[in-house]
């Protein structure tokens, strides 16, 4: 299989693409901003593809960028199929903010439609992965994930503070490439609702300031349990390369 996948340079593009080098079946193919810039570089990277896996989007912005650029995004990719006359398995990256009235919101219920559209007119396979929220190592600080945000300012010696406190819906973003990996292989269609981890801001902020205290002793805290060990590991990657690894 050659799978095309769009935004591979961002933050879920990169962990995907790592959990893709143990998979040498699959034959990978990449559309940043340089190929959505160039409408032949554009068709001829859909051409190469048996399935395109579409992270490529802007999260925050002003609204009207936010706006017009998921959606162009789409609008993009679909005419460049059009024109190329091929129709290969489009994997979109939604989120459970699809419902909210914001920019971003709208900008990705359009975008689905797009490509939904164009599946159906053509009879081409699509599916609409709708994931919670996305957290990891490397994951961008101050952008679009409290875990991120908070690992980076405990790491850095400064004190978090809760603006919300909510629960909310986490999910590791190595899941997440999984879930994408048995899209490929199963062929699903429709609607993916990834099942997130459900935690209380203030619940979460505790755990991370326990793994902080305890790692800067060093020592190795506890972390048999999955999640919290995908917390240490998202937490440890923004020690890099002062306090890293522990040494005796």
């Amino acid at each position: 299989m050659r799978l095309g996948i769009t935004g591979s340079s961002g933050f879920i593009g990169w962990h995907l693409r790592c959990h893709l080098l143990q998979r040498p079946e699959i034959e990978c193919v990449f559309a940043n901003e340089d190929e959505f810039s160039s409408g032949d570089a554009l068709k001829d990277f859909v051409s190469q593809c048996d399935a395109i896996i579409h992270l490529a989007g802007m999260n925050r912005g002003k609204e009207q960028k936010v706006y017009e650029t998921n959606v162009t995004l789409a609008e993009k990719l679909v005419k460049a199929c059009e024109e190329k006359r091929v129709g290969p398995h489009i994997i979109f990256t939604n989120s459970i903010q699809y419902k909210l009235n914001n920019a971003y919101g709208r900008s990705k219920r359009e975008a689905w439609s797009i490509i939904k559209k164009w599946s159906q007119k053509i009879g081409a396979k699509c599916t609409n992965v709708i994931l919670p929220n996305v957290f990891g190592e490397h994951c961008r600080p101050f952008y679009n994930s409290v875990v991120a945000t908070f690992c980076y300012q405990l790491a850095n010696g400064y004190e978090p503070k809760i603006i919300e406190d909510r629960v909310i819906p986490l999910i590791h973003v190595g899941k997440v490439a999984e879930i994408f990996i048995k899209i490929l292989q199963e062929g699903l269609e429709g609607d993916v609702r990834p099942e997130g981890k459900e935690i209380k801001v203030s619940k979460l902020l505790d755990l991370l300031s326990n793994l902080d205290s305890t790692y800067k002793q060093g020592i190795i805290p506890e972390v048999s349990d999955s999640f919290i060990r995908q917390l240490f590991n998202t937490y440890r990657s923004y020690l890099f390369p002062s306090f890293y690894p522990v040494r005796p």
